[in-house]
């Protein structure tokens, strides 16, 4: 097998990268995401030296998507409701026909939609579930006194 075998799987990437370079290196390891914070992907991409004008207004338009989404997605007045439907709408689109439509600032900032979109999904499950523990934990009563029945002997009277 002169070619890593796309169907054998991991174990074949494993034999194969342990043929090729030796021990101790794991193919699959170089298709882990990175895990970064929102703030952390945007100051990178605005260091870029040479940046256009109308590419940091894109950015400009996806970061401010992104902390609609983020801010607004448990929101309860109507207003907030309606800014995450048009942000959730805005990812979920795969519209390319108009310049600042989701797919077309990907396709610009050379960014993965499908990754922000799974990204975001991630995040308001994992935020989903931190809002439901945190609404749990604040009906439970930190401190429930036990039952005190008495001396357990019921008094018959005669």
């Amino acid at each position: 097998m002169n070619e890593l075998d796309v169907t054998g799987g991991a174990s074949a990437a494993r034999e194969w990268t342990q043929r090729t370079l030796g021990t101790g290196h794991d193919a699959l390891a170089l298709f882990e995401p990175d895990v970064i914070l929102p703030d952390q992907f945007f100051t990178s991409c605005r260091r870029t030296a040479g940046i256009e004008p109308e590419r940091l207004l894109m950015l400009a338009v996806l970061e401010e998507a992104v902390d609609s989404y983020r801010t607004c997605a448990f929101a309860r007045d109507a207003r907030s409701r309606q800014t995450f439907a048009e942000a959730h709408e805005w990812f979920e689109s795969s519209d390319r026909s108009w310049l600042f439509a989701f797919e077309s600032i990907c396709d610009v900032l050379e960014i993965d939609a499908n990754y922000i979109r799974g990204r975001l999904r991630e995040w308001r499950v994992d935020a989903s579930l931190r809002l439901r523990l945190t609404r749990v934990a604040l009906l439970r009563p930190a401190f429930a006194p036990a039952r005190v029945s008495g001396t357990g002997r019921r008094h018959h009277s005669s």
